[in-house]
């Protein structure tokens, strides 16, 4: 049984198509990187796993269970973390203010040992835990979006665009963060990006999409290799 699956999803924004029959899965322990340029379906994919885009076509599993039904919070409490576009942290909130955020659909103590655990992956945020979120560096806050969204204990986790105007350098270190994330908690983790070289680097499988369509899945290393794939998306 896969961990994530969608089955033939079709998201609509009035007139406009944002998926059309989509389909995917994502099994356990599970890097997919979703690639497509802008407008190609990528964050409506993940908005509709979230309960933030309707479906009316389709239907979404987590684990075998439909979870079309269930309203964004109930889907953050079964378990899939969402890092969005754009970050979106609470810039008048502190750091740990936002962490704390994170945490609120958890039941049950642990807090301090799960912030400690996002402070080893992110020294960076543990030095400015009191500094407002709306005063770090682009960089300083993709991480904060990311252990923010790590404070609920995702075993699935979606990231739409993390590496979106951060300096190469910071794109690196944030990819290895998260296959460090990915051993060590054994995450299932959706990666939609416009970045084809650095997702597919770090995915172990990959999904084309193209108007909402998918046109071209496997394994990440292949696709990278694909001639149409080198150049549409990587310049080659």
């Amino acid at each position: 049984m896969s961990k994530l699956e969608l089955r033939n999803v079709g998201v609509r924004y009035g007139n406009i198509v944002g998926t059309q029959e989509l389909s995917l899965r994502l099994e356990s322990a599970q890097t997919v990187a979703l690639v497509g340029s802008n407008g190609a379906g990528k964050s409506s994919t993940l908005k509709a796993i979230m309960g933030l885009a309707k479906y009316p076509v389709g239907d979404i599993l987590l684990a075998g269970k439909s979870i079309k039904q269930m309203p964004a919070f109930e889907i953050v409490r079964a378990g899939i973390g969402y890092s969005p576009e754009g970050r979106r942290v609470f810039g008048g909130m502190s750091v740990l203010e936002n962490l704390k955020v994170g945490a609120y659909s958890r039941k049950g103590g642990e807090f301090e040992a799960d912030l400690q655990r996002v402070f080893g992956y992110f020294p960076r945020l543990k030095e400015r835990a009191s500094q407002r979120a709306g005063s770090l560096s682009g960089g300083e806050q993709q991480m904060l979006a990311i252990g923010r969204a790590l404070m609920a204990r995702p075993s699935v986790f979606l990231l739409d665009e993390p590496s979106l105007g951060l300096a190469p350098v910071i794109v690196e270190r944030i990819g290895d963060v998260l296959q460090e994330i990915q051993r060590a908690e054994q995450l299932s983790i959706i990666l939609a990006e416009q970045n084809a070289a650095w997702a597919l680097s770090i995915a172990d499988q990959a999904v084309i999409v193209e108007l909402g369509r998918v046109t071209m899945t496997g394994p990440a290393a292949e696709i990278a290799e694909d001639p149409r794939v080198q150049r549409a998306y990587l310049g080659i």
